[in-house]
């Protein structure tokens, strides 16, 4: 009985929701964009 009202807060139920509802967020491999690295100034 306890699985039956409960189910909904199982982890596993939890996140199948979220990957089924997410967006799709696959992002072509070459259209990353690099940082560029903070320059230290030394005192």
């Amino acid at each position: 009985m306890a699985e039956r009202h409960y189910a909904h807060l199982a982890p596993s139920y939890v996140a199948d929701t979220i990957r089924r509802t997410a967006p799709d967020l696959s992002i072509p491999q070459g259209s990353l964009i690099s940082m560029p690295r903070p320059t230290v100034v030394q005192a």
